[in-house]
Formats: structure tokens, C-alpha cells, sequence
């Protein structure tokens, strides 16, 4: 196997590096030793990988309830309506404004140079 790997330039193996996802700096030789690595390791862990797998498989079901987390926000937002006052509270609005038009209105909050508030 590290004859096939002497033989492939450094894009093809920096590309396998990529797909195994081991670091892909260094020199042709260290690229090659992380490859040949990385081969005799998936040799020999066969049962760790089958129970991590196991793992994964119980992670992929706990998270594909969240695939309809949006189904809520299909629904259309609909503006509400002013309510329709009667003529007693129209007229109170309108007593409250005349009101407030009085009041003086204050560019600082030096009311006590006001006599007439002091």
C-alpha cells in the first residue's frame, strides 16, 4: 500500500488525507506515514466501530424529531382589527388630548424655574 502511495503526487494524497480527515501539512513522507496510519488503525478496531456506530444511530434518532421544528410557522400572522369605540370613550379620548395640550411642555427637567409650578 505505500508503494501505491509513493507513486501519487501530493494533491492526490492530500485529497485522501482530506477525506479520512487527518491534517494535510507536512511533507510528502509525513503525508504518506498519516495514510499508512490511518490504514493499519481502520484494520484493527472492528467491533469499536460497529458500537460507536450503535451510538451514532441512537444520536441520528433523537434528532430527526427536530426536522419538523417549523411546522408551526406555516401559518399565515394575521393583524388584528382596531376595536370600534363608542361615543363615550371617543369623547373621553378626545377630553384627554385638550387636557394634554395644556399641560406645559418642559425642555429640561428644571420645572423649579417655573414659577407657577414651584
Amino acid at each position: 500500500m505505500a508503494d501505491d502511495y509513493e507513486n501519487m503526487t501530493v494533491a492526490e494524497l492530500k485529497e485522501l488525507l482530506k477525506e479520512q480527515g487527518l491534517p494535510v501539512s507536512g511533507k510528502k513522507a509525513d503525508l504518506i506515514e498519516r495514510l499508512a496510519g490511518a490504514a493499519e488503525e481502520d484494520d484493527a478496531p472492528v467491533e469499536e466501530t460497529e458500537a460507536a456506530s450503535d451510538a451514532e444511530e441512537n444520536d441520528d434518532d433523537f434528532f430527526e424529531d427536530d426536522d419538523d421544528w417549523d411546522e408551526d410557522e406555516d401559518e399565515v400572522h394575521v393583524a388584528k382589527q382596531k376595536p370600534v369605540l363608542d361615543e363615550a370613550t371617543q369623547e373621553a379620548l378626545a377630553l384627554r388630548a385638550a387636557q394634554k395640550k395644556k399641560t406645559p411642555s418642559f425642555r429640561r427637567t428644571e420645572w423649579f424655574r417655573y414659577k407657577r409650578l414651584s
